[in-house]
């Protein structure tokens, strides 16, 4: 299949699962249930049947060994019974596409989003093809979207549990204990959510780190290998950010200050952009190191939430239109140019023969 007609495949399915989902805000009830389900399963039976991505002939093997009984106990299990109940490898990866788009798409309506379509959207043009790549990771990374509707509201217990069920697909989720510490550390204040004195001194020290971060990171490279089991991770790499990311990163730290920073804003799209921040310094850090760099997929999946807040909060505002406008085709722009023109060489995102 030729590289335009695989590229014709993925905007007609994506174009027609937003449309659905967008369609389905008009509904009734039962109705909205059968459009909302379109807008999974079209993008789902797409991705079934592609035969391209990074890491799709290690998850193959694996589903081989899974159904031939000799694969080791060390992998997830959630993640092997997703293998174990699929029959053949293209229901294999349509049930895992399902299961990663529904769990996103609950994850929006817990955050109560008006602009719900560009969540939605977002969750298609920026991550369902990163999904392709690292099935397991992204999502254990959906999952923990989800369960921060939880940890917002001060209800630790279900978070944890959240952070459980994650591990049951990928082991990095347990780093997200992290957020707690967050939350322990900031106090609301009103209808802003975060007082003034933390978020100046968190978004500081954030961006403090971001910038200090290419500075550092070959002596800590080199620490990590003389300190600690793991020198096997580290060992030779140097400083190496991925600028596909941090181009994609920096609109969103844009449009909020632009928009009114901490003040403009609620108390959901300020806690939102705080932790959305914590991506940076990983990114400026240039963590090539096995599976650390993936780690900022758990913090960069807050902008599926974090741009449609603050669109929300710009509601009957001038600015509005324009804002939404600009970040549409931004979303869009960065989909052709990441996934159709940059990753043309490995193609993951295409079906080829």
């Amino acid at each position: 299949m030729s590289f335009f007609a695989s590229f014709l495949i993925y905007v007609a399915s994506f174009a027609l699962s937003i449309f659905c989902y967008n369609f389905s805000k008009r509904c009734t009830k039962r109705t909205r249930v059968f459009f909302i389900a379109l807008a999974i399963v079209i993008p789902a039976l797409m991705s079934a049947f592609r035969t391209s991505g990074t890491d799709l002939h290690a998850y193959i093997s694996i589903y081989e060994r899974i159904h031939a009984g000799t694969l080791d106990a060390s992998y997830e299990p959630l993640w092997v019974l997703l293998n174990a109940i699929a029959p053949t490898r293209e229901i294999w990866l349509f049930l895992s596409s399902v299961v990663f788009l529904t769990v996103s798409h609950l994850a929006i309506r817990r955050h109560g989003l008006k602009n719900c379509t560009l969540a939605y959207t977002i969750v298609l043009l920026v991550f369902f093809s990163v999904f392709f790549n690292i099935m397991r990771q992204m999502l254990a990374v959906a999952i923990i979207f989800y369960g921060y509707y939880y940890l917002e509201r001060r209800r630790y217990l279900p978070y944890i549990l959240s952070v459980v069920v994650a591990m049951m697909f990928h082991k990095s989720a347990i780093l997200m204990l992290a957020l707690l510490l967050l939350k322990l550390v900031i106090r609301n204040d009103g209808a802003q959510g975060v007082k003034d004195r933390h978020m100046k001194v968190f978004s500081i020290a954030i961006f403090a780190c971001a910038a200090v971060a290419p500075f550092v990171a070959s002596p800590l490279f080199r620490l990590i290998a003389i300190l600690t089991p793991f020198d096997q991770y580290v060992s030779g790499l140097a400083w190496n950010p991925d600028l596909e990311f941090l181009i994609c990163m920096l609109p969103p730290v844009v449009l909020f200050y632009l928009s009114g920073g901490h003040r403009g804003h609620s108390a959901h799209c300020n806690e939102l952009f705080l932790i959305y921040i914590c991506c940076l310094p990983i990114q400026t850090l240039g963590f090539m190191a096995t599976y650390v760099n993936r780690m900022v997929y758990y913090f960069y999946f807050f902008v599926v939430a974090l741009v449609p807040a603050i669109l929300d909060d710009l509601k009957g505002k001038r600015d509005c239109p324009k804002y939404q406008f600009i970040f549409w085709m931004w979303f869009l722009l960065y989909y052709v140019l990441v996934f159709a023109v940059f990753n043309t060489a490995d193609a993951y995102p295409f079906i080829k023969s």
